[in-house]
C-alpha cells in the first residue's frame, strides 16, 4: 500500500481565514501605541505615491517645450525649460525623502510590535499546562514562535502600507492617463487587463504547487526528525526499509511540487516583462498616429512612457 498523504504540521498547511476583516481589527487594536506610526507611514507614502504620479506632467510639458522649438526652428525657452526642470528635481527628491520616511517608520513599527508579540506569546507558553504542551508537537509550537509570529510582524504595518501604495498608484495612475489623454489611456488599459487576466490565471492554477510543496516539506522534515530521533528504535525493529521507502516517496513528491512551484514562479516576472513591453509598443504606435493626426504632442507619450 502507498503511503496516505498526510496533511502535514499545522503550520505546512494551506488554511484560508475564517474572518480576514476581524482578524485585521484586531491586529490593528493589537498594535495599540503603533497605530500612529502606521497612520504616518502610510502618508507618507500616499504623498510619495501622488508626487512620483505629478513628475511625469512636468515632464511632458519640457519635452513639448523643447520639440515646438526644434519643429518651429526657434530658440529654446531656457527660463520655461530650467524652471520645469528644477521643479521636477524637486518632486522627485520630496517623493524619495518620504518613501524612506515611509519605509523607516513602518518598518520601526512592525519590529516594535513583533518584539512585543513575541514576549506576550513566550509569557503565555509559561501559564500553558504540560498537558498543551505533551498533546503537540516540538515543531509546531517553535513554528508559533518564529514563523506565525514573524508572518504577523510583516503582515501588521508593510502589508497595510504595500496595499495603501499600490491601490494610489493603480488609481492614480488611470486617473492621470485620462487627464494626459482619454483616448492613449484606454488604449493602454488594454494589455494591462489582457496581463491581470493571464497573470490571475497562472497564480489560480499554480497556487496548488505552492500548497503541496509546504507540505511535502513538513512531511519530509517529520521523516527526518522521527527517523534520526529514533534511529536505536528503528534499526532495532528492522524498520530501516520502510524508513527509506517512506523518504523516498515523500522526497520525490517534494521534488516534483517544488520545480512546478519554480516554474510558476519564474513565469510571473517574464509575463510582467512581456505585458510591459506590449503596453509600450501599443501606446508609441497609437501615439505616434495621434501625433501624425496632430491631437497631441511629443510630451503626452513621454509622459505616458
Amino acid at each position: 500500500m502507498s503511503e496516505p498523504r498526510a496533511k502535514g504540521p499545522r503550520w505546512a498547511r494551506a488554511e484560508k481565514p475564517k474572518d480576514l476583516w476581524g482578524t485585521m481589527a484586531s491586529l490593528l487594536r493589537y498594535m495599540g501605541r503603533d497605530r500612529r506610526s502606521l497612520w504616518a507611514g502610510m502618508a507618507c507614502a500616499i504623498a510619495s505615491t501622488v508626487l512620483s504620479l505629478i513628475g511625469p506632467q512636468y515632464l511632458a510639458g519640457i519635452t513639448d517645450s523643447l520639440s515646438a522649438s526644434i519643429l518651429g526652428s526657434l530658440p529654446v525657452d531656457m527660463g520655461y525649460v530650467s524652471g520645469a526642470g528644477l521643479l521636477l528635481i524637486a518632486v522627485y527628491s520630496l517623493s524619495f525623502v518620504l518613501s524612506v520616511a515611509e519605509n523607516r517608520i513602518i518598518s520601526a513599527a512592525s519590529e516594535r510590535v513583533g518584539d512585543r508579540m513575541r514576549r506576550d506569546l513566550s509569557r503565555k507558553f509559561d501559564r500553558l499546562p504540560v498537558s498543551f504542551l505533551e498533546g503537540h508537537s516540538i515543531g509546531d509550537l517553535m513554528s508559533r514562535m518564529t514563523n506565525d509570529t514573524d508572518t504577523v510582524r510583516t503582515g501588521c504595518a508593510e502589508s497595510f502600507s504595500t496595499t495603501v501604495v499600490a491601490t494610489c498608484m493603480i488609481a492614480g495612475s488611470f486617473v492621470m492617463m485620462l487627464y494626459t489623454d482619454w483616448r492613449l489611456a484606454l488604449v493602454a488599459v488594454v494589455p494591462t487587463l489582457i496581463g491581470a487576466a493571464v497573470l490571475y490565471i497562472v497564480t489560480h492554477r499554480s497556487q496548488k504547487y505552492f500548497v503541496a510543496q509546504q507540505r511535502d516539506l513538513g512531511l519530509i522534515n517529520g521523516i527526518v526528525e522521527e527517523t534520526y530521533y529514533g534511529h536505536d528504535v528503528v534499526r532495532t525493529y528492522n524498520g530501516t526499509e520502510e524508513a527509506e521507502r517512506r523518504f523516498a516517496e515523500v522526497n520525490d513528491r517534494l521534488r516534483s511540487s517544488s520545480f512546478r512551484a519554480r516554474v510558476a514562479t519564474a513565469m510571473m516576472p517574464q509575463l510582467m516583462n512581456f505585458i510591459s513591453n506590449l503596453s509600450y509598443v501599443v501606446v508609441c504606435v497609437a501615439g505616434s498616429v495621434l501625433i501624425m493626426e496632430g491631437s497631441i504632442g511629443y510630451g503626452v507619450i513621454v509622459a505616458f512612457i
